[in-house]
């Protein structure tokens, strides 16, 4: 069935004749002759006699393949959707121009050292060889002529902004603050720490005495990640049948069709630089991947890049707010953004000395009469290239914590090894220091409130060479308290514990493990939590006297917590999960913030299943057993009028489906949107996994389609013959009639990977770039 899915697509799709040659020889920017090697996968490998010369070539081929995503990605970190998709894109305009991410990028782009001027204006100006190309040709995506415009020229600042753009969207979550603050204005004090704390807390990344062997204390604060999550774990040498490292990475993220990474090879002629991995589409540099003697990865580390503060404004001139006891006037900026098919509209931003007032993209609490602002490390920070390109050419563990350590955002969990057999845990990133960490607004002004520079790199959590002889991370709590003078752990979102506890049990089932095995554990779809508490769920509501909650009780009776593509009792479980966290949150909290704060739920929601209430009990009326009757109930009510009476259909792969959806199928004109999903979108299709290693987010307005997951895989074999596996969602290639934009579907539903190599290989084409009598780029200096 997926495979006569993917192939009908093809065929809706044939002969529009946008794919880019993968052979040939094209004259540009370069210095001297420039080989790219096509495999058998779209992947290119390039091998030039430059640094310039390889990000020249990096930005031409993944202009090739990714031009729409790369301009799509420049006017959503811009501000610029509108423009071309209408006035339902302006929300997502006003945000990024409210933050400033453009703005920022620009600046940045005028001052940036030599060294970063030298790979950004390389590699813009191999994205400009393309679009001149392809204009030239016909050869623009399919977008562009159905949106009847054309790409603009590209620049070393669109390629911060992208990269900025994803600090934003890891680091940026104002709604996690926003549910702090809730708990602070609607709970006792005696019950605000039991709902901020994380579920399963003391699966910590760094372990402390016994936390991690048997799971710790569960009162650590932080908790209510989003439960999609991203892995890695890293093994030596002395835990597998090889006798050298093993590093395994799979990041999670929202699905987006075309995806955000493009993998390639790149490597200098002298041997100075061989890596390979995925690259961010936008950004010259590998984010996930090895060179031949250094392998790293990343997972989001919560910890807080950004804080709210509460202004005070003048009562009697509203343009100004209170600094250090004087009335300051707001800088103010006015802008204008344009809407397809309208007029266009302005923007006005507000800041004060700490950040834009962003009042209209918090979620409302109720009671809101002072205006609050962003600070926010984003927009602080410089482009973190010379971290990114410093761990590329890393030879040693050593070398790489030396390149994180200039690391300034996103805030991530990163784990690397080498061929010496070493391996590393750093969480990396800018984090402020603060008197007090806390999910709350602050107050403006307040000196302990602010931010007092940033933590030195060694006091991040870290863990180097542990004589265990593996490291994992999971989005977590990264150690079981805080240091001494660091407050840490209460202004982060950490998430629950049971994926890190699974990884934890696959690593350590058995003393040595193959390379394949290690990687497996990506596919693993037991959720611990449901195998943890479904139990209790059955006793509490297995004498109930309603007959549709023993039914329910009845289908949970005996399961493992595997979501598997058969299993009824998972789609049962988290239909009564969604319900519970509610239940809970509604107990407390008024309905106006209750989808908001369910999430955060976790920790109490488990605690009452075990019996375990709080003080005062959480619910003022009524008994645990009679509350979980009810969620009960309530699930299988809901299953039945959005999925039908019959259960027969409620297995969990017949709801629990994946579509790769192109921007266009959902946003735009709409008489283009089902065009756009025919040509474009790939799907329905099958799948496993959910609140498991395996993670797969999921919508319930659409029960239960998968909205998010692993973006990339990656296994990195450190021994002598060993390399590198991987696969993406679905393919290298953003145009719809290139063999390699669905090529890799079948790969990510049946958890397998296709080789990238980094020796000799048969290619699908060989491309050559020879210098031009007319150099396409001049690079931009500054001492």
């Amino acid at each position: 069935m997926r495979e006569c899915a993917l192939v009908g697509h093809n065929l809706r799709v044939m002969a529009s004749g946008k794919a880019p040659p993968k052979s040939g020889t094209i004259t540009g920017g370069v210095s001297a002759p420039v080989e790219v090697r096509w495999d058998s996968w779209g992947i290119p490998h390039i091998r030039a006699q430059t640094r310039p010369d390889l990000f020249f070539a990096l930005g031409y081929v993944t202009a090739q393949e990714c031009l729409w995503r790369l301009d799509y990605l420049r006017r959503t970190a811009r501000g610029e959707l509108a423009a071309i998709l209408g006035r339902e894109a302006l929300e997502s305009d006003r945000t990024v121009r409210t933050v400033g991410i453009g703005k920022h990028a620009d600046a940045l782009a005028r001052e940036l050292p030599s060294g970063q001027a030298e790979v950004l204006d390389a590699y813009a100006a191999g994205i400009n060889r393309w679009i001149d190309e392809a204009i030239d040709s016909r050869r623009l995506p399919l977008e562009f002529d159905w949106l009847d415009y054309q790409p603009a020229r590209w620049t070393p600042a669109d390629s911060i902004a992208c990269w900025k753009y994803r600090w934003w969207g890891l680091t940026g979550r104002l709604q996690n603050i926003a549910i702090g603050e809730a708990a602070l204005r609607h709970l006792p004090s005696s019950l605000n720490a039991a709902f901020m704390a994380t579920e399963l807390g003391g699966e910590t990344i760094v372990p402390g005495d016994g936390a991690g062997s048997a799971g710790g204390a569960a009162g650590l604060p932080g908790g209510a990640d989003d439960g999609e999550g991203s892995n890695n774990w890293v093994v030596a040498g002395s835990r597998t049948t090889t006798g050298h490292p093993v590093l395994c990475s799979d990041p999670h993220n929202a699905f987006e069709q075309p995806g955000q990474w493009f993998e390639a090879q790149l490597s200098l002629a002298d041997g100075s630089l061989d890596f390979a991995g995925a690259t961010y589409a936008g950004w010259p540099a590998v984010y996930m991947g090895r060179n031949r003697h250094v392998a790293w990865g990343f997972t989001n580390h919560v910890a807080s890049a950004r804080d709210l503060y509460v202004e005070t404004v003048d009562p009697a001139r509203p343009g100004r707010y209170l600094e250090h006891g004087e009335w300051r006037a707001f800088e103010t900026e006015q802008g204008t953004i344009e809407v397809a098919g309208e007029a266009p509209v302005t923007h006005e931003v507000r800041r004060t000395v700490r950040g834009p007032l962003v009042d209209h993209v918090l979620p409302a609490l109720g009671g809101e009469s002072t205006p609050i602002s962003l600070r926010w490390t984003g927009v602080e920070a410089g482009t973190g290239l010379d971290a990114i390109l410093g761990l590329n050419a890393a030879r040693t563990v050593d070398e790489a914590l030396d390149a994180l350590a200039m690391w300034p955002c996103p805030i991530l969990n990163a784990h690397v090894a080498d061929d010496r057999g070493r391996i590393a845990y750093h969480a990396v990133g800018f984090v402020p220091r603060r008197v007090e960490a806390t999910r709350r607004y602050r107050r403006a002004g307040a000196p302990d409130d602010a931010w007092q520079g940033f933590l030195r790199f060694d006091e991040l959590p870290h863990l180097v060479d542990p004589p265990r002889g593996w490291l994992a991370s999971a989005n977590q709590s990264p150690w079981p308290a805080d240091p001494a003078g660091v407050s840490y752990l209460a202004g982060g979102a950490w998430a629950d514990g049971y994926r890190m506890r699974r990884i934890r049990l696959r690593i350590t089932a058995q003393p040595k493990h193959t390379p394949a095995a290690l990687g497996a554990i990506q596919a693993d779809v037991v959720s611990l939590r449901a195998a943890e508490l479904a139990p209790a769920v059955v006793r509490l509501g297995e004498n109930s006297p309603d007959g549709t909650v023993r039914r329910a009780a009845e289908l949970l009776r005996g399961w493992d917590g595997a979501y598997t593509a058969e299993s009824l009792a998972a789609t049962v479980w988290t239909a009564f999960w969604e319900q519970w966290i509610s239940t809970v949150a509604a107990a407390r909290f008024p309905e106006r913030v209750v989808s908001l704060v369910s999430g955060q739920a976790g920790a109490v929601a488990r605690r009452l299943l075990l019996g375990d209430d709080t003080s005062p009990p959480w619910f003022a009326r009524g008994d645990v057993a009679a509350h979980v009757a009810d969620a009960l109930s309530g699930a299988v009510r809901w299953l039945e009028s959005r999925v039908g009476p019959d259960e027969s259909g409620w297995a969990w792969s017949a709801l629990h489906t994946v579509t790769w959806e192109h921007s266009l199928s959902h946003h735009g004109p709409a008489e283009q949107r089902t065009r756009a999903a025919e040509t474009f979108d790939l799907g329905p299709f099958p799948t496993t996994g959910g609140p498991t290693v395996r993670a797969a987010g999921f919508s319930t307005a659409r029960p239960f389609h998968v909205t998010g997951g692993a973006t990339y895989r990656l296994i990195a074999d450190l021994s002598p013959d060993g390399g590198i596996v991987s696969t993406t969602t679905t393919g290298q290639s953003g145009h719809p009639d290139s063999p390699h934009y669905a090529d890799q579907a079948r790969l990510w539903l049946n958890d397998e990977y296709h080789p990238l190599p980094m020796d000799d290989f048969e290619p699908e084409g060989v491309m050559h770039v020879v210098p031009s009598a007319n150099r396409q780029f001049q690079v931009t200096v500054t001492d």
